[in-house]
């Protein structure tokens, strides 16, 4: 699969790698705000969810459990009775793209939160 990296204004194609090439990249600091994410991607998933974390430990510990819980797919993060469950749906909602296979729980978030 081939990830093309664009300017964020313009949307002219900087960049385009093989995805394999970014395993192990850094993207500390990187802007995935316009990003169609791999929502299978337990690494991608997690780092979102410690960015929006910050210094808070119960939500870091549940972007660690989705890191390390790569046996589990979505249907036993969605069957978790977790207090901060809907906090993480709601940020990972945030990245829900038009045609980007996200689950049909985030796309309902995602569309009621552009509804109000």
């Amino acid at each position: 699969m081939t990830v093309e990296i664009k300017h964020r204004t313009t949307g002219a194609v900087l960049m385009a790698v093989e995805a394999e090439t970014l395993v192990s990249a850094n993207l500390g600091g990187a802007n995935l705000s316009g990003a169609r994410l791999n929502w299978t991607s337990h690494d991608l998933l997690s780092a979102i969810l410690f960015r929006a974390a910050g210094d808070d430990v119960e939500k870091r510990s549940l972007a660690g459990l989705v890191l390390v819980s790569r046996d589990w797919c979505w249907d036993e993060f969605l069957a978790l009775e977790h207090p901060l469950r809907e906090w993480a749906l709601g940020v990972l909602a945030g990245y829900v793209k038009d045609g980007d296979n996200a689950p049909e729980c985030l796309r309902e978030m995602a569309a009621k939160n552009e509804t109000g």
